[in-house]
């Protein structure tokens, strides 16, 4: 294992993931993934330099998951005190 470049898009890592997968030959590497995992890290990887700040509905689109997921997921993070919103619009 090693740690990917975090400059990768989400669309990159998850990409690795199922090369990965496929690398090893056996169809049950993805049963012990865990889903909830990937997405929020398909979210955290939105946020870089460019974007450090996201309205919820372009977070959504921009990581192809549901905005109540999306939301859910972050109210996750800013409890584990990984996300903090800003200003009123709640970004």
């Amino acid at each position: 294992m090693k740690l990917l470049d975090p400059m990768n898009s989400p669309d990159d890592v998850t990409k690795s993931i199922r090369e990965a997968n496929s690398a090893t030959g056996t169809a049950t590497d993805e049963t012990y993934a865990v889903r909830s995992l990937s997405r929020a890290l398909r979210i955290l990887l939105c946020f870089d330099v460019v974007h450090p700040e996201w309205p919820l509905a372009e977070l959504a689109k921009a990581t192809g998951l549901n905005k109540t997921t999306v939301y859910r997921l972050l109210k996750t993070m800013e409890a584990s005190r990984c996300l903090t919103t800003t200003g009123p619009s709640g970004k």
